[in-house]
């Protein structure tokens, strides 16, 4: 099974910059496959398929917009990132109830006798 990238932890946005081309090939793929098989086979691009294949193209043309997009960022450096963490660590894990201004067991706002 894949192990899902988690936000926050080293690596995370070159490995989504990696997941993002895959993404943007396989979708390619498909439509120019289905255009190559469709002129093979009716020896003519003048066919449906061609249509079905550039319509079918549209998804992963967008793919391509959101793996460009993420190419513009990277990760941070090795050592920033324990620096963070052992800041991080050093405040505690999670936020505490009172922090928030929520009640511990409902949501804010929420009345207690409905």
């Amino acid at each position: 099974m894949k192990k899902r990238l988690e936000k926050g932890t080293y690596g995370y946005i070159d490995k989504l910059k990696v997941q993002e081309w895959k993404k943007s090939a396989a979708m390619l793929a498909v439509p120019i496959l289905v255009f190559l098989i469709g002129w093979v086979v009716m020896k003519t691009r003048l066919q449906i398929v061609t249509v079905i294949a550039i319509v079918g193209c549209l998804p992963g043309c967008n793919q391509v917009v959101h793996a460009i997009l993420a190419s513009r960022y990277h990760s941070i450096e090795r050592k920033l990132y324990e620096e963070v963490e052992a800041e991080r660590g050093s405040r505690g894990k999670g936020v505490r109830a009172e922090e928030t201004g929520r009640e511990a067991g409902g949501a804010e706002g929420e009345d207690e006798a409905a």
